[in-house]
């Protein structure tokens, strides 16, 4: 073996029980707080994409409505809100996005998103369920209001 091993290799023979047991429990307090705080974000960058999802199809309506005369209705896709979970789903358009020629940047969403058309108007709805605990995070939007959030800053 070459020195630095044969040195490496000493001291680590001569680390006592002591010593091993600090290092485990400095190791198993990082987990313990790192484990948290990245769940926690990556609910956070999840429910992110609710309100960007629903501000783009407000404008795809504006949109359709400035050059059509009439905003266009959507049920909820790419899955129905009973069937929300933590994971992402493929998104499947609808006649009513179809028409719209709005799909999300990315293959996959994490929520649900809707139009609802009314004489007033429209509302566009985003739901999540990030945690899978059955609260359902909601954002909506309207034609004279960007998205919204309509649940708690603790609901994922």
């Amino acid at each position: 073996m070459a020195p630095d091993a044969e040195e490496r290799m000493d001291f680590l023979k001569n680390l006592g029980r002591t010593e091993w047991l600090i290092a485990g429990g400095v190791v198993a307090l990082l987990v313990l707080i790192t484990i948290p705080l990245m769940l926690t974000g990556s609910k956070k960058t999840g429910r992110a994409e609710l309100p960007l999802m629903v501000d783009a199809i407000r404008t795809a309506e504006i949109t359709y409505r400035d050059a059509y005369g009439d905003y266009v209705g959507s049920p909820a896709t790419p899955r129905p809100v009973a069937a929300l979970d933590a994971e992402p789903a493929a998104w499947v358009s609808t006649p009513g996005f179809t028409k719209l020629h709005w799909s999300p940047p990315t293959e996959q969403v994490y929520g649900s998103y809707e139009v609802q058309v009314t004489p007033e108007g429209f509302t566009v709805i985003g739901r999540a369920d990030l945690d899978g605990d059955g609260i359902v995070a909601v954002y909506k939007a309207t034609q004279d209001k960007n998205a919204f959030r309509v649940t708690g800053e603790d609901v994922y």
